[in-house]
């Protein structure tokens, strides 16, 4: 019997931009080193499905998942974003 492992991450506003995040009183920013550490943790993970929250910016978040090896993805074979608001 094989097994599929599922992983959750709740990435606290990820890519919310510096214009958008001044409103709402959020001084927290992810950096270019934060993606980095991202897309370690995310090629050692080893789940065959992860589940994301709070991705506000899916170009910055697919620029990270090209990084990880096994290749991780946000797009159905459509091409489509696989995302809810």
């Amino acid at each position: 019997m094989s097994l599929l492992s599922v992983a959750t991450a709740n990435i606290y506003w990820y890519g919310l931009s510096a214009s958008a995040a001044a409103p709402l009183g959020i001084g927290f920013r992810h950096t270019a080193a934060d993606d980095r550490r991202l897309a370690t943790l995310l090629s050692r993970l080893g789940a065959d499905l992860v589940a994301f929250q709070e991705i506000v910016d899916v170009a910055r978040f697919e620029r990270v998942l090209a990084e990880v090896e096994p290749a991780l993805g946000v797009r159905d074979n459509l091409g489509q974003v696989v995302a809810s608001s």
